[in-house]
C-alpha cells in the first residue's frame, strides 16, 4: 500500500469513527429525552430498574429504542429538531416521539416535548409537509386528540421529508421547530418489529334468538 493509500485509509477510518461517535451521542440525547417523557407519554407504564433501554438503532435523524419484556414492552422512535426558532433565553429538551406500548395496547402515539410549558388552551400546530394537525397540550407536552389522528400523522411522516411544530409558551413566546423526517421510516419499522401490533379480533356477534323457543 502506497503512502497516499495509507493516508486515505487512515482518513476514512477517522471519518467513520467521528460519524459513529456523532450517532452514539445523538442516540444518547434521544434516550435522555425519552426517559424524561416515558411517564407521561406511555400511560404511566412501569420502568424496569434493572435493565437500561435497548438502542434498536439510529436512522438518519431518528433513533429507536425498546424497553421491558413480553406484554409490558415499550418501544419508541425519537428525534430532536434540526432547527429551533423563537425569542427565548432558556429552553429544556425538545423532541418528537412515536410510542408503541404493548402494556395498554396503544400504538403510533405521537407526542411533542417542547422544552417549556405551552400556553394553556391553545392548540399546538404540527405541519407534516402540507398536512396540518392540531394537538392539545398539557404542561410541556402535546398529543393528538385520538388514535385516528395519530395514525394519520404517522402515515404522513413516513412519506414526507420534514415536519414543523409551532407552539407558544405560557409567557407568550412563539417557537417554530423544524424536524427532518430522514430515517423516520426505518426507525418506525424498528419499533413496530420490536413491539408488533397484534391484529385485533372482531367482537363476537350476539347469538340469534331461537325462534322455535318461547
Amino acid at each position: 500500500m502506497s503512502a497516499a493509500q495509507t493516508a486515505r485509509a487512515k482518513m476514512s477510518a477517522a471519518q467513520t469513527a467521528r460519524r459513529n461517535k456523532k450517532e452514539t451521542a445523538k442516540a444518547m440525547r434521544a434516550l435522555k429525552t425519552i426517559l424524561l417523557t416515558i411517564s407521561v407519554s406511555c400511560a404511566a407504564a412501569p420502568l424496569p430498574a434493572a435493565e437500561p433501554p435497548e438502542v434498536l438503532g439510529t436512522f438518519g435523524e431518528w433513533s429507536a429504542f425498546a424497553e421491558g419484556q413480553g406484554a409490558s414492552k415499550l418501544c419508541y422512535a425519537a428525534s430532536a429538531p434540526v432547527k429551533k426558532e423563537g425569542k427565548y433565553t432558556n429552553r429544556g429538551d425538545v423532541a418528537v416521539l412515536v410510542t408503541d406500548n404493548l402494556s395498554d395496547k396503544t400504538f403510533d402515539v405521537v407526542s411533542v416535548v417542547s422544552g417549556y410549558d405551552f400556553q394553556p388552551k391553545e392548540d399546538v400546530l404540527v405541519q407534516v409537509d402540507e398536512k396540518k394537525f392540531n394537538l392539545f397540550s398539557k404542561g410541556d407536552r402535546a398529543w393528538n386528540s385520538d388514535a385516528a389522528a395519530d395514525k394519520a400523522m404517522v402515515a404522513e411522516m413516513k412519506k414526507s421529508s420534514k415536519m414543523l411544530v409551532v407552539g407558544s409558551s405560557n409567557k407568550g413566546t412563539r417557537t417554530t421547530d423544524t424536524y427532518s423526517l430522514s430515517g423516520f421510516g426505518k426507525a418506525y419499522e424498528a419499533i413496530t418489529k420490536a413491539c408488533p401490533q397484534a391484529v385485533q379480533k372482531p367482537a363476537p356477534k350476539p347469538a340469534k334468538p331461537d325462534k322455535g323457543k318461547k
